[in-house]
């Protein structure tokens, strides 16, 4: 089997943009494998991209190696259309391109193509590196190595064995509230299309992920290890303006590959209705067929030709959780603990809360949502929540109440851990009020101490 390995950059300027290779033996087995940057930025843009084709006919006639997936089709396919758009990332992308079940078998050539332009057209520049089409590598080193001459897997960093398959050290959760002054690079290794912005409205609080862009719409996470993980939640809004969404927009997929992102398996889809503007949480529970060592998890839009009739937004994304459930939960607010805490809307750590050296999880300004989520508790029968609380630090003039809550699924619906059982109530065992807590009775600090109901188990 033949292979070829060479590196090219393409600057802006008048003529032809392409590099083709000779005519080459492939088959079932072959890969196509690159790094490519189209414009070396984060503005992703739907005009000149790069096209991947090929031809068996001496090069008479062209067609895409992976057409872009169109309609109902894109949340059952697997394998992105080898089409690359300027601005999908300023970093190097490596490109992992199985032939197997695409029917290419035989003689074929292979191009990169971006087009012929003249003098005055402005187009992005390209570069492409790294490349391989040959044998394919054990399970193509797992989406977290380089290929060489189909016998050996260069590893990339963290990841072992001959198919790259041990992983080392990744993760076991995401979490991100887009409240940060950039996307975080520790967190997504792909964000392309859109902004952190308050323009599709507040979702939670603060910015949210909103795509405004052309090209590629999408938010890749780094490599997980969601071996344990129970969830993945998120709040949602597809269409940013007052008026109903176009319903024929492409819906966006909540994906995830258990191989670097060589194929996607489509979790759910999240069509444009008359409602979907309306920001909505959403909880999943992680499949089993996901519990890997190096997982991703993407929100991605499909399109044809890198446009779109209408926008969206996330915001608080969480993924991960513990499938027994944690024992315990015990938090003295000292420093952050993400695990313990899905949602901090409007909570920030302070010191000196009402008492010189007090830390605490303070909820103060205006206009903003406030509230605090656990993650997954394990409620036995001798189960109790203990905790402290001032509402503020003097008895105020203003009174308003705080609502202790339990959810049965994920956080999609709530309820009062405990409800009014008074003398004039029916069939009450012991008396005591409900769980929401007065602001003139809890000024300043105090401590509560409820064993949690048979029902909240």
């Amino acid at each position: 089997m033949n292979h070829l390995m060479v590196a090219i950059v393409y600057k802006r300027g008048p003529g032809e943009k392409s590099i083709t290779t000779n005519d080459l033996e492939v088959g079932e087995k072959t890969v196509v494998q690159f790094d490519i940057n189209v414009g070396c930025s984060i503005h992703s843009y739907h005009k000149h991209p790069v096209y991947l084709q090929y031809s068996k006919d001496g090069g008479l006639s062209w067609l895409l190696v992976v057409p872009p997936c169109e309609g109902d089709a894109c949340a059952h396919s697997s394998t992105d259309g080898t089409v690359f758009y300027s601005g999908t990332s300023k970093k190097w992308r490596r490109v992992i391109v199985p032939l197997a079940g695409l029917k290419i078998c035989g003689t074929a050539r292979f191009r990169w193509y971006q087009g012929y332009f003249g003098e005055r057209e402005f187009t992005p520049e390209w570069s492409l590196d790294n490349v391989y089409i040959g044998n394919s590598c054990r399970d193509h080193c797992s989406g977290h190595g380089t290929c060489v001459a189909g016998v050996l897997c260069q590893c990339d960093d963290t990841y072992d064995g001959s198919g790259c398959e041990t992983a080392k050290g990744n993760p076991k959760y995401l979490k991100d509230d887009f409240n940060d002054a950039a996307i975080s690079d520790r967190k997504w290794v792909l964000h392309s299309g859109g902004e952190l912005t308050k323009k599709c409205g507040q979702l939670v609080t603060g910015n949210a992920f909103h795509t405004t862009s052309s090209g590629v719409r999408g938010l890749v996470s780094r490599d997980l290890d969601l071996t344990q993980a129970s969830v993945v939640q998120f709040t949602i809004k597809r269409g940013c303006s007052p008026v109903t969404s176009d319903p024929t927009t492409q819906p966006v997929l909540l994906q995830y590959s258990t191989n670097g992102g060589i194929s996607w398996t489509t979790m759910e889809a999240f069509s444009f209705n008359g409602t979907s503007n309306m920001a909505e949480y959403v909880a999943l529970p992680w499949p089993e067929e996901a519990r890997e060592k190096a997982v991703r998890v993407r929100w991605w839009q499909p399109s044809s030709d890198g446009t779109y009739r209408d926008e969206w937004a996330l915001d608080d994304i969480f993924i991960g959780g513990n499938i027994m459930g944690e024992v315990a939960l015990q938090d003295d607010f000292v420093a952050v603990k993400d695990t313990h805490w899905l949602t901090l809307a409007g909570g920030q750590l302070q010191t000196g809360v009402c008492h010189p050296g007090k830390y605490a999880l303070q909820f103060s300004g205006e206009g903003t949502p406030r509230f605090a989520v656990t993650s997954d508790i394990v409620v036995r029968e001798n189960t109790f929540v203990q905790f402290e609380l001032a509402m503020g630090c003097n008895k105020m003039d203003k009174c308003y109440g705080i609502r202790l809550e339990y959810s049965l699924d994920m956080g999609k619906t709530w309820s009062l851990v405990a409800s009014h059982c008074l003398p004039s109530s029916v069939d009450c065992v012991s008396f005591h009020t409900d769980t929401t807590f007065p602001s003139d009775v809890f000024f300043n600090w105090k401590r509560v101490i409820l064993p949690l109901p048979y029902y909240t188990r």
